[in-house]
């Protein structure tokens, strides 16, 4: 028998844990499966650190989006811990000004009416057009949004407008194993 690997699986942006059901249940014969809290802290940094605070000596990580951008913070602060590294949908660049303008308006839309009037803004970036409108999607994108709260988007967008410029960090990126298959956690 083959022992499991332990692995952290980091959401995005007004994600919760409901984003990796699937991949939990299709990966428990594989690996011990960890969500990270992203929620808490305003600096990707800050995030990181808490996740390594918690998480087992060493583990496989996974990051969507936003969770990838955590994990550059996971790599800079403790790249030995990191067996296998899977980003997906994700960049390593820092936000750009007209970006960080658009995450200040998601704010005060959120600050207003509410995580998933934000959530429903950035929809149409999150699902493919043809699905826009299977409602069980969508429903639960939202319902995550509305789980996730304003106060945690509030937290998540300033990490995410402060984050730096990773670019540099992906040439230096090393995992001891062999790369994951991601082919497995769609």
């Amino acid at each position: 028998m083959v022992a499991k690997t332990d692995l952290v699986l980091i959401p995005g942006l007004l994600c919760s844990a409901a984003l990796w059901a699937p991949q939990i249940r299709a990966l428990s014969d594989l690996a011990d499966v960890t969500v990270a809290d992203h929620t808490r802290h305003e600096s990707m940094e800050e995030i990181a650190k808490a996740i390594l605070a918690v998480a087992p000596p060493r583990f496989a990580v996974a990051g969507l989006s936003m969770g990838g951008y955590i994990a550059y913070g996971i790599i800079r602060q403790s790249a030995g811990r990191v067996t296998r590294l899977a980003l997906r949908d994700t960049g390593a660049r820092a936000d750009a000004p007209e970006r960080r303008a658009g995450r200040l308006r998601l704010i005060a839309l959120a600050e207003q009416a509410g995580a998933a009037s934000a959530q429903q803004e950035l929809l149409p970036l999150l699902i493919h057009p043809a699905r826009l409108t299977d409602k069980p999607l969508v429903d639960a994108v939202l319902q995550m949004a509305t789980d996730t709260g304003v106060e945690a988007f509030k937290h998540q967008q300033k990490a995410i407008m402060a984050r730096p410029d990773n670019l540099p960090l992906l040439s230096s990126i090393r995992c001891r194993r062999s790369c994951w298959s991601v082919a497995k956690m769609r």
